[in-house]
């Protein structure tokens, strides 16, 4: 398996789960295929493809356990799955509208939380999925492509959004990724001029804010019957705003500015600002 390393290291806080970055300087090597952005011991963060990413994608997207929080419906065909798919990807307008994979790695611990053993023939994370995938995809597969398990990355500007697939719920990975993620967004130039990130979740989503408080981040705003979920066919729910500052230790010196309206909204408060 593929193991990243910096060219140019940064600032990782140690952990339980130590992660690697390429920093956003730095070209990638062609021995590192440009493949992943991040890596921890057991899982790499990727560029949402639609060449590569599609088939996992639909088995989330459509199934109403991953969706049970979302404003979107599921999906009920591979089409509707690419539309939301190429819906996630930056534009002109929106050039911070990006979402990362979250690949599950083949290690010794994720083949015997998967196997319950340390057999590499029987390493299968498709196992038991049912949908349609395509010659092409089941060649991808062949040729060792990694299991996409979850989504992560901004879904409004500074606004953390993520879902992961039923089966990988409970086992760490999903706060894996999102300190994995937080430690990478900060570190590239384009965001820079960001001093907090905002997020938010359904207060019944318990497991979703242990996952956010784990990360570091603070509660902001209550808002009650705020949001349409879309599996509920649209009844309302509560929303739970949460917000992170960017630490100290990252290196990079921000000026605390003015809040937007929709910091205000989130519940940033106790910041000295800039008029």
């Amino acid at each position: 398996m593929l193991h990243l390393t910096c060219n140019t290291p940064l600032n990782i806080q140690s952990s339980k789960h130590p992660i690697l970055l390429r920093s956003p300087l730095t070209a990638p090597q062609k021995s590192e295929m440009a493949a992943y952005a991040a890596t921890s011991p057991r899982l790499h963060l990727q560029t949402l493809s639609e060449d590569v990413h599609l088939y996992d994608l639909h088995t989330i997207e459509s199934n109403p356990q991953s969706m049970l929080w979302s404003t979107k419906k599921v999906t009920t065909d591979i089409e509707q799955t690419r539309a939301v798919l190429r819906n996630s990807l930056p534009t002109e307008k929106q050039p911070w509208n990006e979402r990362w994979a979250i690949l599950l790695r083949c290690t010794p611990e994720t083949l015997y939380d998967q196997t319950g053993g340390n057999d590499m023939a029987a390493w299968n994370p498709w196992k038991g999925e049912t949908c349609y995938v395509s010659q092409e995809e089941m060649e991808q597969r062949k040729a060792g492509k990694l299991r996409l398990l979850g989504v992560i990355g901004i879904v409004r500007e500074q606004e953390i959004g993520y879902k992961i697939h039923p089966k990988f719920w409970g086992k760490g990975y999903m706060s894996e990724a999102l300190r994995m993620f937080i430690e990478m967004w900060w570190g590239m130039e384009v965001n820079k001029k960001y001093d907090r990130l905002l997020a938010a979740a359904d207060p019944e989503n318990k497991a979703s804010l242990r996952v956010l408080e784990k990360s570091g981040f603070q509660k902001g705003e209550y808002r009650k019957a705020f949001y349409e979920r879309g599996v509920l066919g649209g009844k309302k729910s509560d929303l739970q705003c949460v917000y992170l500052l960017r630490p100290a230790t990252s290196g990079v010196q921000v000026s605390l500015r003015k809040m937007s309206s929709k910091e205000i909204r989130f519940g940033v408060e106790g910041i000295q600002t800039e008029e």
